[in-house]
């Protein structure tokens, strides 16, 4: 496990890097939605609200490992 938290193993570690436009767009969304729940330690949902975030940052080409990042972040607060 990286000091993020973060498996080694998973989608993002494991793919070669490509352009976002070749990423499908629903592990995109997917591993946001794990990673957060793994960070809750709870299976809770995801609210509408925070889909429309996450699709917003997919449309703006923010890498995911940028994102995972942020949720760190958020969770040391």
């Amino acid at each position: 496990m990286a000091a993020n938290g973060y498996t080694p193993g998973s989608a993002e570690a494991s793919r070669p890097a490509v352009a976002m436009e070749s990423f499908n767009y629903f592990n995109y969304f997917t591993e946001i939605e794990e990673y957060f729940w793994r960070k809750r330690g709870a299976h809770l949902l995801v609210s509408p609200l925070d889909w429309a975030i996450v699709e917003t940052w997919q449309k703006a080409g923010i890498p995911l490992g940028a994102v995972l990042k942020g949720i760190d972040r958020a969770f040391e607060s």
